[in-house]
């Protein structure tokens, strides 16, 4: 399965994208939750780049981002701690993880 939707359309919908698929986008600052990102499994993608990279993402000036199945947990740790999970909040928690590989503690 690929799918290209808005990095905000993604996210609102974590919980239904397949654990096993991972995120690529254009911009890995995550800055325009407008933007267009991709969501695909890189497993199910044959034809590959010079970088064994999937084609079809490269040709379209996707970069790998994260697996969907750490989204998930970012999200799932997120709402733990936080029960107003808003798209900001969780884009901010995203960028702590993907920066520090571990999880953002909020403090009340």
């Amino acid at each position: 399965m690929r799918s290209e939707q808005t990095l905000k359309s993604i996210l609102e919908s974590l919980d239904d994208f397949p654990w096993d698929h991972e995120l690529y986008v254009k911009d890995a600052e995550l800055k325009d939750s407008h933007a267009v990102a991709l969501v695909l499994q890189d497993d199910a993608e044959v034809d590959r780049d010079s970088d064994d990279e999937p084609a079809f993402a490269s040709s379209r000036g996707y970069q790998y981002f994260m697996p969907i199945a750490d989204l998930q947990n970012v999200k799932d740790n997120l709402q733990q701690q936080d029960g107003c999970l808003t798209l900001e909040k969780l884009i901010n928690a995203i960028r702590f993880y993907r920066q520090n590989d571990g999880f953002q503690t909020i403090s009340s």
